[in-house]
């Protein structure tokens, strides 16, 4: 199992995939990725994805959204709540998060940002935005929900099943 860790080198912080390996001494870590340079977000506002997005009828809209489209609007809505601005590449403070390629920039550099529990860097996007149909139905919710709070992500009830019920094709 992985999970994030923070390394702080020269004053700056750093994220890495890290998994526990158990050697012949004991517990071992191994990075498995570099996510990016650690920028921290406050959140700014408090939004509503029905009204940000304009949406009148709740149940037309979740019944034909793509998945991928849901889960990069929920994403988006969450960046705009830390202050960003823009559409499908949002922009706040010298980062650019790019909802088509699934990238977390600060100039050309990876990065990572810092929100609620999680982080926002490639990877995570890339599971959340991709995320894919494996395991029973109990694992599937525990791993979506897992995905969500990796990436900093929070996401309120009726939009999580909504995503959910989109992977399940239930």
């Amino acid at each position: 199992m992985s999970f994030v860790r923070i390394k702080k080198i020269k004053g700056n912080e750093y994220a890495y995939t890290v998994e526990n390996r158990w050697k012949g001494k004991g517990s071992r870590q191994k990075v498995i990725g570099y996510l990016g340079r650690v920028h921290r977000v406050a959140e700014a506002k408090e939004l509503n994805f029905f009204e940000f997005f304009e949406v009148d009828d709740k149940e037309a809209y979740l019944k034909k959204v793509q998945k991928e489209e849901l889960t990069s609007n929920i994403v988006r809505l969450e960046l705009v709540k830390h202050g960003f601005t823009g559409e499908k590449v949002l922009q706040h403070n010298g980062l650019t998060v790019d909802l088509g390629a699934l990238q977390v920039r600060q100039g050309k550099r990876k990065a990572a940002i810092a929100m609620h529990d999680g982080f926002l860097a490639d990877t995570t996007l890339r599971g959340l935005v991709g995320f894919k149909e494996i395991g029973s139905q109990a694992e599937l919710s525990v791993k979506l929900a897992k995905a969500f709070v990796e990436a900093g992500i929070k996401v309120d009830e009726e939009l999580f099943v909504a995503v959910y019920e989109k992977v399940t094709g239930k």
